[in-house]
């Protein structure tokens, strides 16, 4: 195919060299001349991809400038060109009619903030979701300014050195956020249901979504740095406040039993629960913690998903709360319990109840094997994970809870200095599929292969 030079209306680059430079196709030509004359009412990016991904795939960056760019070309450039490309700029979008725009695994250290605030201005009718990461929170307020329609917004915005901090006032559409810096006071949504972010909200902040965010359907509140911000009393308010919760894990410096008894008085459709306890703050109220699950099981009978994480040296709950569990808990399928151990009775109340269960997490709760195996014996469908198990320096208890297809392994930390003090864990479910052969070195099989050091 003969060649000619060409100046193109958006450039192509690999490199030290521009494609304005390289010889190529009569295609790219024809193409730009027919870019051309639309430029006046806007010129689509198709035939331009398509030429891409079949005669340029060696390009590693791509910059397309006044052009309509839709999903449907970056999917095909990001299958056809993934490997080699590595910078794609898209400059003036001209698409009036933008729904999606996701940054979130692009940092965005060297970008121009007023060029998002521009796509937000033109596509102010249609953007519905946005996802960065790291932008200064006064661009998003300006964002949110002109976003309307915006209903689903994730990023970790933060307050520059020397700048004021800067009210966001979210659209009033919004569903679902991801604030991960946790540093948002004035939730005014009224019809969020969806919140993740991190403790830095506080009680302030949980009071406020109690009392506007009455739609709120699922809430994420993790560890953040400041550990400590949380406590029962907002969590009180938000269980009083927030009546369609379904979803709601939190991390909390402090608990009562009269808090869980709230929880579960108000949220009747609560599906999935899960309380972790900061471990380095004050000691905690009052513990250990029956009643209060107890009203809890009793309250949200929906209830398929449970998780208590508690402090490690506390009795979080004793024997009476294990019963307690087993005997309300009768949807439970999913259960994960930290640091609430009191002695190898409680485990067995536990698998006398349970009828629904199909996973049991545990860690910091040192059942004796005995009591662990006649819990598999008890629990039928059951994937047990036992993190930290120390009770495999001697006896073969353990091995009463083997059936057929039954697999039991050793997991051992990977290598490094802290990793090497601490006992492997134990993991044990169902597997009817032959014996795998692709095991890493960190597993240790116990059956059907069995081996001690």
């Amino acid at each position: 195919m003969s060649g000619i030079r060409v100046n193109l209306a958006w450039l192509l680059k690999t490199n030290k060299l521009c494609i304005q430079n390289l010889v190529v196709s009569r295609k790219l030509y024809e193409l730009d001349c027919m870019t051309r004359k639309l430029f006046k009412r806007g010129g689509y990016v198709t035939p331009w991809v398509k030429e891409i991904v079949e005669n340029l795939k060696w390009l590693e960056c791509v910059w397309f400038r006044r052009m309509i760019v839709s999903d449907k070309d970056l999917e095909v450039l990001a299958e056809r060109c993934g490997e080699k490309l590595k910078v794609l700029r898209i400059e003036a979008l001209r698409n009036k009619c933008l729904e999606s725009l996701n940054c979130y695994l692009t940092p965005l250290d060297n970008f121009d903030y007023n060029d998002l605030v521009l796509i937000a201005k033109n596509s102010s009718e249609s953007l519905v979701s946005l996802k960065l990461r790291g932008c200064p929170q006064k661009y998003v307020a300006e964002v949110f300014s002109y976003a309307v329609k915006l209903e689903e917004f994730g990023d970790d915005p933060f307050v520059g050195e020397g700048e004021e901090y800067i009210d966001v006032k979210f659209p009033p559409k919004m569903r679902r956020v991801t604030w991960r810096n946790g540093n948002i006071l004035d939730i005014h949504c009224l019809n969020l249901e969806e919140l993740y972010t991190n403790d830095a909200i506080g009680d302030c902040g949980l009071q406020v979504a109690s009392h506007f965010c009455k739609k709120l359907r699922r809430i994420k509140i993790r560890r953040g740095r400041l550990e400590g911000m949380v406590s029962d009393i907002g969590l009180t308010d938000l269980a009083k406040g927030c009546l369609e919760l379904e979803s709601l894990h939190v991390h909390v410096k402090d608990i009562t039993n009269e808090t869980l008894g709230c929880i579960g008085a108000n949220l009747k459709k609560l599906s999935d629960f899960y309380l972790g306890l900061f471990h380095k703050v004050e000691e905690v109220s009052e513990l250990p913690l029956d009643k209060g699950v107890r009203a809890l099981l009793t309250g949200c009978t929906k209830l398929v998903k449970l998780g208590i994480n508690l402090r490690s040296g506390t009795r979080g709950l004793s024997d009476v709360g294990w019963w307690y569990i087993g005997k309300y808990g009768q949807n439970l399928v999913d259960m994960n319990l930290r640091f609430c151990r009191d002695t190898d009775a409680g485990l067995l109340e536990l698998s006398k109840g349970c009828p629904k269960l199909q996973k049991l997490e545990m860690s910091g709760c040192d059942f004796s094997q005995q009591a662990l195996a006649n819990f598999v014996l008890n629990v039928t469908s059951l994937y047990l994970w036992v993190q930290d198990y120390r009770a495999f320096k001697s006896g073969h208890d353990i091995f009463a809870m083997i059936r057929p297809f039954w697999k039991m392994e050793l997991i051992k930390y990977k290598s490094n200095v802290a990793a090497q003090q601490k006992p492997p864990s134990l993991l044990a479910y169902y597997w009817v599929a032959e014996q795998r052969k692709d095991i890493p070195d960190n597993v240790i099989p116990l059956y059907p292969y069995v081996e001690f050091e």
